[in-house]
Parts: C-alpha cells; structure tokens; sequence
C-alpha cells in the first residue's frame, strides 16, 4: 500500500483541507455536515490524522495550508469546529483561494526562504498532485491512500522527517517564524529612512554568551553538525563523541542566545 516511503528530513507540509483535514467539501457540505471526529470511522481517522500532524508540528515542522476554497468559509470551519484539532495557530501560513496551488507552494516557499526540497505536499486529488509533481518535482508528493481510514497510519510511513535530539528551537518551530515575518515587515520600513544599527538598537536587540549547559546540550550538537560557516574543522559528532569532547578539561563550548522586542531566537551560535 505504502510505496513513499523515503529516508531524509523534511522541514514542511503543505495540507490541503478538504477530503484531506477532514472529510467532505467545506463549500458545499457545511461545516456541520463535515466528517472529523464522532462515532464515524472516517471522521475519526481524520481527527487521529490531524493528532499526527500536530504532534509533527510540536516536534518543529511546519505546517501550512493550500486550499481552493472560500477563505471565510474555510477560517471559520477551522476557527469554530470543535472537532478541529489543528487551531490556525498550528499553521505557519496558508494560502486558501482559488490561485494554482503550485504557485501557492512557491511563494510560501520564499516567503519562508526554504527550498522545494524541504517539503511535503499532501492532497488528496490526483490532479493537484500530479500539478504539483510537474510544477515543483523536489517536493515529495505521495500518493494518498483512497480509503481515508489508511491516512494516519500513511503518515506514520513517511519516515522523511527527522525527531531525533529534539530542541527547545525545534518545538518553537512555527513560533519563531511567525515572530520572523513580523520583524521583517517592520525592518522593511524602519530602513528606508534609517540604518540596520539604528533598526538593531530600535528592537532591543540582546546577545547572551554562555558557557553550555545541559538544556542547550541538543541545540549545541545541532549547529555543530548542520554548520559550515566558520566550522573551520567540519568535524561532525554524535551525542557519545560530543560528551567525550565535553569530559576534557581543555575544551570548552559557548552558546549565543538572541532577544529582542519580537521574541527570544533560542541559541543561534556556538563557539568551541
């Protein structure tokens, strides 16, 4: 049944909403009438997929809608169903019109600054996938099950995303972009008249150097492993070899945690 499964580490899905969150088509069946949730095993595997989404979510990947919809109808479904486990703050971004959902993808895609290959698109209609696969071939677009009963047990079988060491920054995922995109609308008017000094002092801007500790520990290994710049020795460690360079004496490891007005970056640099 399960021919997508793939090996590597995704950072984002793209979700379509109906007969994909959750069963029947919002526009024309209501919200009352759709399925998630109740006694109905179709509307029960939805809200059970929607629990492995947001547990995704928890875990630091990002979740965003693209949906050819009526916008108002859509929110308010997402907004007001109490059957909805996913709230629209679980969402990084979403795109619900009538536009070319490949379109969509890529200017979310930008929006985020993240690459094609980076990402999940689930949808249950074969021709969005299909658009989809011609338009922007990185993304992994598996084939969803026909029987929706099959969805939760379907994500379970795309081991593309990476829960390993998981980080304070990790959890905060969706969280932290939100605060980005604020910062940059700000900063894009606050420079047209002034300098980036002026826009760093404006916002607050906090650098707190440390030495490790233990709750930084995973973050720590993290950028070690997936830096480059200014790694001058490129070594690369697993937790038993990262405590072992710990244990001696002479070497030591500092965090740089970031702050400002819009929220806390968590440890974005190391120095050993």
């Amino acid at each position: 049944i399960f021919k997508n499964k793939i090996e590597g580490s995704k950072k984002i899905i793209f979700l379509d909403l109906d007969d994909t969150l959750w069963g029947g088509i919002v526009g024309e069946d209501g919200m009352e009438n759709l399925k998630i949730g109740g006694h109905d095993p179709i509307g029960e595997a939805f809200q059970i997929f929607q629990e492995k989404l947001k547990k995704l979510k928890n875990n630091g990947i990002l979740l965003a809608i693209v949906s050819k919809n009526t916008e108002s109808v859509a929110l308010n479904c997402i907004k007001n169903n109490n059957e909805m486990i996913l709230k629209i703050e679980d969402f990084v971004k979403y795109r619900i019109n009538w536009n070319d959902k490949a379109d969509n993808i890529k200017n979310i895609l930008k929006e985020l600054n993240l690459g094609p290959e980076s990402a999940v698109f689930l949808d249950d209609s074969v021709t969005e996938r299909e658009r989809v696969k011609f338009a922007l071939p990185e993304i992994l677009t598996p084939d969803l099950p026909s029987d929706k009963t099959l969805y939760p047990v379907f994500l379970e079988n795309l081991f593309c995303f990476n829960s390993l060491s998981l980080t304070n920054e990790d959890k905060k995922k969706t969280e932290l972009y939100k605060q980005n995109e604020k910062r940059q609308l700000k900063q894009s008017s606050f420079l047209k008249d002034k300098s980036f000094k002026e826009w760093l002092k404006f916002i607050n801007t906090k650098l707190e150097i440390d030495k490790l500790n233990t709750l930084d520990h995973n973050r720590a290994l993290q950028l070690l492993n997936k830096t480059n710049q200014f790694n001058l020795k490129t070594n690369r460690y697993n937790d038993e070899t990262f405590k072992f360079f710990l244990k001696n004496k002479k070497n030591f490891m500092f965090t740089f945690r970031l702050k400002d007005n819009f929220g806390d970056y968590g440890v974005i640099g190391i120095l050993s």
